[in-house]
Parts: structure tokens; C-alpha cells; sequence
């Protein structure tokens, strides 16, 4: 647990200075926000209360509560669905005229749908057992600390084991694939229990609720199950 911690401190430092440069430019934006969800700038170690409509730069991270959602636009379009309990960490690098983005998932379930990028313009995810370099497709991944699972629903995704085998692999549609702490990947078809956890990654709906009390009303909004 101990490496896998300072594991992570030293790539979220290496990270932020490789895309430090451009940490001042908004690379997405807070889309929606449902129930407990947070946000922390990249020059700041506090999280706070985040709102809807915020923008995020380079290294700003969104962290969800229980049975949360926070959906992040980029720039481009592409969209990702941070679902409860999740971490992620949002990266942006401007090279000549081209776009390159990074997201590192921490931990949790976050659900994507990647624009197709230019033939110069990367959007990788990292996480702390994997990398998956995207091009243009749909899917989930599912991380901890030991392992990550990606789901694929559309298009092709090269993933590549961070640690000890750093083993690789394209995963297609239908497939899914776990990069584990070894760094041993293993891609076979995806099961109907994902496919099932698949659509409900993908659910954004909500539904509001307005409660009387003897101090005024109050409106909540909770997920649509």
C-alpha cells in the first residue's frame, strides 16, 4: 500500500509539470453536478464544494461523494462521467496548434466518450496500474489501487501495464480488459454482468424533489434509477 501511495504522489508531481505550462488554460469544464461533489485546483491540497459551470485546468481534480455524478466536457466535446465515490485529476498540453489531454483516475468508476482526435492529437487515461491511449471511442474503466478494468463499448483502445511486466494490448469492442499491479493485462469479452454495469455508467438522469419544513423549502436532485 505503501509504494502504491508514493507511486501516485510522484506521478501526479510529474504530471503536473509536464503540463504545468499550460495549468492557467481551461482544458474542460463542469457540466453537471449531482449531490456530493468536490473540487481542488491544482494549487491547492483542499478540496471544495464544486459548482456547476466551473472551468478546469490542468491538474484540477473532481472528487464524487456517494451516489454522486459529476460530468466533465473538454474542450473538444468529449465527455466523461465521474460516478460515485471516484477521483479524477484533468490534464491539457497546447503543442504547436495541437491538443493533447490526459485524465488520471485515481479511483472509482468513470464512464468516457472520447471525440475522434486529430491524427497529431493524443487523449490518454492513466490510472495507478495503467495507461489506455484513445483515439476516439466509449466505454468505462473501474480503478483501485491493485487493478483497472476498462470496458470498451466502441472503438479501439491500446492499453500498456505501468509496473513490473508492463505488459500490452488493444482492446476492442465487446472486450474487456484488466491491467493489474504486476503489470500483467488480460483481455477477454465482456461479461453480461459489465455490460449490465455498462448502462448504468452511462445513466445521467435526475429526478428533483421539493421538501417543506418549518425553516422553507428545500429542492433536492438525486440519480434517476
Amino acid at each position: 500500500m505503501k509504494k502504491n501511495i508514493i507511486f501516485l504522489c510522484i506521478f501526479t508531481i510529474l504530471m503536473t509539470n509536464l503540463y504545468g505550462k499550460n495549468k492557467e488554460k481551461t482544458v474542460a469544464v463542469l457540466k453537471k453536478v449531482v449531490k456530493e461533489v468536490s473540487y481542488k485546483n491544482s494549487n491547492n491540497s483542499d478540496w471544495e464544494i464544486a459548482k456547476k459551470g466551473i472551468p478546469l485546468r490542468s491538474g484540477d481534480g473532481i472528487k464524487t461523494g456517494s451516489r454522486s455524478l459529476a460530468v466533465i466536457s473538454f474542450l473538444d466535446g468529449s465527455i466523461l462521467l465521474v460516478r460515485a465515490e471516484s477521483i479524477v485529476h484533468v490534464f491539457g498540453k497546447v503543442e504547436s496548434g495541437k491538443e493533447n489531454k490526459e485524465t488520471h483516475i485515481e479511483s472509482g468508476i468513470v464512464g468516457f466518450k472520447v471525440k475522434k482526435q486529430s491524427k497529431d492529437e493524443e487523449f490518454n487515461f492513466t490510472t495507478p496500474t495503467g495507461l489506455a491511449s484513445i483515439r476516439g471511442t466509449q466505454g468505462f474503466f473501474k480503478v483501485d489501487m491493485n487493478e483497472t478494468m476498462l470496458v470498451v463499448e466502441e472503438g479501439l483502445i491500446e492499453v500498456k501495464g505501468l509496473k513490473g511486466a508492463k505488459e500490452s494490448g488493444k482492446v476492442g469492442a465487446g472486450k474487456t480488459a484488466v491491467i493489474r499491479a504486476n503489470g500483467k493485462v488480460q483481455i477477454t469479452k465482456t461479461s453480461k454482468k459489465n455490460l449490465k454495469l455498462l448502462n448504468e455508467v452511462k445513466k445521467t438522469k435526475t429526478v428533483k424533489y421539493r421538501i417543506e419544513t418549518d425553516h422553507g423549502d428545500y429542492e433536492i436532485e438525486i440519480l434517476k434509477k
